[in-house]
């Protein structure tokens, strides 16, 4: 009797352990925070989002339009088109990485030729 008790009580913990990983309350590693001052690290400070307007040559340029705009040729161009069509247009400039061949490199340069919100 003295073991039963011993095997539920350990099986009790157990499913608790479980229950509390499964819920994020234990976790499995431990984690560290970091705390950026605006005074020591500049680079981290907040910018304000801006989204896209409808006029930008992202949601209203056609092939031609968007291949002028630098590492975007004939087949991306296509490819951002193909994606506007099929889920609307694009809100943030952000929103354009979802576009295959397009990365962060090719976004910022981008960037300047990008017609965004003032608000």
């Amino acid at each position: 009797m003295y073991k039963t008790g011993i095997k539920i009580l350990v099986s009790a913990f157990l499913t608790a352990a479980v229950l509390l990983l499964a819920a994020g309350m234990l976790p499995l590693k431990r984690t560290e925070t970091f705390i950026f001052h605006s005074e020591a690290a500049p680079e981290f400070r907040l910018q304000e989002i801006r989204h896209l307007t409808e006029n930008d040559v992202f949601n209203a340029g056609d092939t031609d339009d968007l291949r002028e705009l630098p590492g975007i040729g004939e087949t991306i161009s296509s490819m951002v088109i193909a994606e506007r069509n099929a889920n609307g247009p694009f809100y943030y400039p952000e929103d354009i990485l979802s576009v295959k061949g397009i990365g962060v490199k090719t976004l910022e340069k981008m960037r300047p030729f990008l017609t965004e919100s003032e608000d």
